[in-house]
């Protein structure tokens, strides 16, 4: 039903690279989210206050708190797929990960509420004040649990639609909507068991404890990955590679280092790299072979990509000798280890060997340990070889 939704609502709903038909993707979940969310809110509340169920009362109020991040996700929507202007010159696409904060925010305040409802009514039941009821009713559980089936549906449209345009307010309500699935159900059996098996147990407040801190705990993870979006995470890997690969093919191309990708939103990602060629190339031909990777890189993985020349001796057989040297030290010391950027100042007692070490970040701690190993292994070969080493991540 999402596919026609999405063919009857979305003109040209193939170009998901296109900032317009993003911003209907995500208003088209939003306003699905907001409508589904408003019905299974007055189910929820109406059979709560019927049977006498506070987990369900708690589950409806947590429906509620889904129509404001659906509205959240509508609001994102519009705005992030604003164009670039003097204030914002790489756009607005990182309102997206802001929204997708708010929304954690509602959620772990949602769940904190509905802990906090639930500790007091099972505190009034031990003292007396308050007496355990259930008022069963099976229709009523039934509609309840078709409601379930209501969650179930906007779990895979939230799916489908956050991997379609890669949005991090979708996916994190397709998380949202199954947590909802497991809860709800939850509560629908304890209130059958606590209605014909424990009448007087308070296992509705205890299970609404349970369901808030669930609750609580859903939203600070949404809020921790969404933290990290907003700070900067390594780059995909796949994405990575595809860059990687279009560079290295370029006609000449020894190398590629140093790439840096950075994310301003989703579909608005940029990237610059350092490309190795000869020193002997022509740097006009070169020049052209960087444009028409960058132009590649534009037309084939839809990424402004900006290439550095770096000039590398490859007919100097010191240079040579002292590349494999390095090569194969670092190997035996560390094969997760890389160099780049080697080159020499040549004297006739002293020879700097100067180069740029990549060390990952799991292994910094043993930066100096990889230096003076590497240095010695350069000096042992030749007394003339002198390494200076600069340390990369």
């Amino acid at each position: 039903m999402i596919k026609f939704l999405v063919r009857k609502c979305i003109k040209d709903y193939n170009n998901i690279e296109n900032p317009k038909v993003r911003e209907k993707y995500g208003i088209l979940g939003g306003i699905l989210g907001i409508i589904c969310n408003i019905v299974l809110f007055f189910i929820k509340f109406i059979i709560g206050l019927f049977i006498k169920s506070s987990s369900i009362v708690s589950d409806a109020f947590n429906n509620l708190s889904d129509m404001g991040s659906s509205l959240v996700a509508v609001i994102s929507a519009k705005l992030s797929s604003k164009k670039p202007d003097k204030d914002h010159p790489f756009g607005h696409g990182r309102l997206e990960y802001i929204a997708a904060l708010i929304v954690s925010f509602l959620i772990i305040f949602m769940g904190l509420q509905i802990v906090i409802t639930a500790v007091t009514s099972l505190i009034d039941v031990i003292k007396g004040v308050k007496t355990v009821e259930y008022n069963l009713n099976l229709v009523l559980i039934g509609i309840l649990t078709a409601s379930v089936l209501i969650k179930v549906w906007m779990f895979f449209y939230y799916r489908y639609l956050g991997n379609k345009i890669n949005s991090s307010v979708l996916k994190a309500s397709s998380l949202d909507s199954i947590s909802d699935v497991i809860v709800s159900s939850v509560i629908i059996v304890s209130t059958v068991v606590g209605a014909l098996l424990l009448p007087n147990f308070p296992l509705d407040d205890i299970l609404s404890i349970i369901v808030g801190l669930l609750i609580a705990f859903n939203g600070l993870k949404m809020a921790i990955e969404t933290i990290s979006d907003l700070l900067g995470k390594p780059a995909d890997p796949e994405l990575v590679k595809k860059i990687d690969d279009l560079i290295c093919s370029g006609e000449g191309v020894y190398g590629t280092h140093d790439l840096l990708v950075h994310d301003y939103g989703p579909g608005r990602v940029m990237a610059s790299a350092h490309v190795e060629v000869s020193d002997k190339a022509d740097i006009v031909q070169t020049h052209e072979m960087i444009d028409q990777l960058e132009m590649r890189a534009m037309k084939e993985l839809n990424i402004p990509l900006v290439l550095h020349m770096d000039p590398i001796s490859i007919d100097c057989p010191i240079t040579n000798e002292l590349r494999q040297l390095v090569h194969n030290t670092i190997e035996q010391i560390n094969p997760k280890l890389s160099f780049h950027d080697l080159r020499i100042t040549n004297g006739e007692n002293r020879i700097n060997v100067i180069f740029d070490l990549v060390v990952p970040y799991e292994f910094s701690s043993h930066e100096k340990e990889y230096i003076a190993q590497i240095k010695k292994a350069i000096y042992d070969d030749d007394n003339r070889f002198i390494a200076v080493i600069k340390i990369d991540h």
